[in-house]
């Protein structure tokens, strides 16, 4: 089947040994005979001999977003792969998973009800996260009367059930403070959560050992914000794409040095550049060297966050490109964190939107537009540039919650132009509408 891609990049030409994972290289032991590792789930799927891409059929949606806008950004619609896609049909080599549990705020899980946490791959169940200062001297004291409690902090995520699929792409969208990049790093153990559990694989995180813990690192990887901070400025390109390598003791020196010069040509970089400093890398450069690193312990998950936010829009296709290219190429499981609705509905089969760290709406993408959503979520796509040619029109007033001191009830309640008594007072559950659709609102 022929690849769905976005211009700016050409075609890949079929990858030589050096492009593939270590183990299909046969350069190294696969990844069951390693220590701490496990195989991966027998249906996921991945580039076959020749390099030719295994992807399920393509989800036709309609087409919503005006000419020109796609001309200037130089991007055009793509099939984005589906809730689900690419995963094995039921769990027969992962029997026994547990029941996800009922969120601690009431609001019924996005999962639905019944699902088991085994469905996905990542689950976080019921997460909170709150950011407190350095509490001092001064604080401690304080602490030792009146105790600790969420008002002592920055309150990021408040009760959140949210799954991942195995080789899905989901969308977290949300404006700034909303919670989503903490939600992507609590997902990948980058943070810990103050309450509530990360499942991987049906499994608590909070119990992985040693052993478990490097498997999960390797099996799952976060692509950064800003890659300039991200990237250690006294290594090269090339320690920087070995060092994953070296930690988990995967292949010989000449074995990584393969690996590494495959990894830039695969995100268009030439292999000359390694001795490079990142300071020596333009932005785009840098965005894809870290995107390299994170491909290059052949994760299973991807948690990209703002992949393309610092980048002009020219790039911005050319890096889209690169995750739609390794997201079919590789089998990956793709979560896009954005603030941008119209840029992850391309290539996002489901989507969830955050505000106040709470979500608001999971949906999936083929019906996004269609239905009568949550307030916010309308005025999100309002505002999308894909919304052009329908002229809808809703200009929010007033500023996002204080996250130290968020409002009761709904947290979109302040701006939102249908909020009632009920809105004010209580919080509104998480329920069911079209199927695969979940709403936090009383109205709907």
């Amino acid at each position: 089947m022929r690849e769905t891609a976005l211009p700016g990049l050409a075609a890949s030409p079929p990858l030589p040994a050096a492009h593939l994972p270590l183990e299909r290289a046969g350069r190294l032991p696969p990844a069951a005979a390693l220590p701490g590792s496990r195989a991966p789930a027998s249906g996921r799927p991945g580039p076959p001999a020749g390099g030719s891409a295994r992807c399920p059929a393509p989800v036709h949606l309609r087409s919503a977003v005006d000419s020109s806008v796609r001309r200037a950004a130089g991007l055009r619609e793509v099939s984005p792969v589906g809730a689900g896609e690419g995963s094995p049909a039921g769990r027969e080599g992962s029997p026994g998973f547990p029941v996800a549990a009922s969120p601690g705020n009431g609001q019924d899980s996005p999962a639905g009800a019944g699902i088991v946490a085994g469905d996905y791959i990542l689950y976080a169940r019921d997460v909170h996260k709150t950011f407190r200062p350095s509490a001092g001297v001064a604080g401690e004291i304080r602490a030792l009367f009146r105790g600790r409690d969420d008002r002592d902090g920055v309150r990021a995520v408040r009760g959140i059930d949210l799954g991942v699929r195995r080789g899905e792409s989901l969308g977290l969208v949300g404006e700034s403070g909303s919670g989503k990049s903490t939600l992507g790093r609590i997902l990948s153990l980058l943070y810990p959560p103050d309450r509530g559990s990360v499942l991987f694989e049906g499994k608590d995180a909070a119990g992985f050992g040693r052993a478990e813990r490097s498997a999960f690192c390797r099996r799952v990887q976060f692509m950064f914000q800003d890659p300039a901070s991200s990237l250690n400025p006294r290594l090269t390109a090339f320690r920087t794409l070995s060092e994953g390598l070296a930690i988990h003791r995967l292949g010989d020196r000449r074995a990584r040095k393969a690996r590494v010069e495959g990894l830039m040509e695969e995100v268009g970089l030439d292999p000359s550049l390694l001795e490079r400093y990142p300071h020596q890398f333009s932005g785009g450069q840098r965005q894809r060297l870290c995107l390299a690193r994170a491909l290059s312990l052949d994760p299973e998950v991807l948690i990209a966050d703002e992949p393309s936010s610092a980048l002009d829009v020219s790039i911005q296709a050319q890096i889209v490109n690169l995750l739609l290219a390794a997201k079919t190429g590789r089998g990956l499981t793709l979560v896009t964190i954005s603030h941008d609705l119209a840029l992850v509905s391309l290539i996002s089969g489901r989507i969830a939107i955050m505000y106040g760290g709470l979500l608001m709406e999971v949906i999936p993408r083929e019906i996004l537009g269609r239905v009568e959503h949550h307030p916010y979520v309308k005025a999100l796509w309002a505002s999308a540039e894909y919304s052009q040619d329908t002229g809808a029109e809703l200009i929010l007033e007033g500023e996002p919650p204080d996250p130290q001191n968020p409002p009761g009830g709904c947290p979109f309640h302040p701006r939102c132009p249908e909020a009632a008594g009920d809105c004010r007072t209580e919080a509104p559950p998480m329920k069911e509408g079209p199927p695969g659709r979940f709403t936090a609102c009383h109205f709907r």
